[in-house]
């Protein structure tokens, strides 16, 4: 029930919590020193497989896959989770909801982008000519086009937490 609601996002938090730390570092390189970062992420595809099979409890999961993703690999999880959560005798088991949406592999991690306005003081403050503010426009474009799909991917995951903790308290 809700205890292991609890459990399962306590370690999809945790597991979020260090790709969005290395999503972090991946996206600000100056910070490095111009060092080269490891573009690996932790834990890998291997060790995430291993920790499902292992220890992963929650028989009720969401997976998303972006439409624009070369590097996916819910197929694989999914096949893990039926496997884990399904009974061999009767066929009965947990449940895998799948979406597929709009975007990329870093559509999760997307960072906002400043408004006009922001990316004006910015350059004023530095003493930057502020006509560079115009040069985002295009940028701005392809950052709004993400900030939907990360939304709409945000939408969607709260939508199924809404629900679970919905038939947890219900069943």
């Amino acid at each position: 029930g809700l205890d292991q609601l609890a459990s399962g996002l306590g370690w999809a938090s945790e597991l979020l919590g260090a790709t969005s730390q290395r999503a972090a570092e991946a996206a600000a390189p100056a910070s490095t020193g111009g060092l080269p970062l490891d573009d690996e992420f932790t834990p890998g595809p291997a060790e995430t497989d291993e920790a499902v099979r292992r220890r992963y409890g929650v028989g009720r999961n969401l997976l998303v896959r972006f439409a624009d993703d070369g590097i996916d690999q819910s197929s694989g999880l999914a096949r893990l989770l039926q496997s884990r959560f399904t009974d061999e005798v009767t066929g009965i088991g947990g449940r895998l909801d799948f979406r597929k949406l709009e975007g990329t592999h870093v559509t999760p991690n997307a960072p906002r982008l400043p408004s006009d306005a922001e990316i004006r003081r910015i350059l004023s403050a530095a003493g930057m000519p502020l006509d560079l503010a115009d040069a985002v426009g295009g940028i701005r474009e392809v950052a709004s086009k993400a900030a939907r799909e990360r939304e709409t991917a945000s939408k969607t995951v709260a939508d199924f937490v809404l629900s679970e903790t919905q038939k947890a308290r219900e069943g």
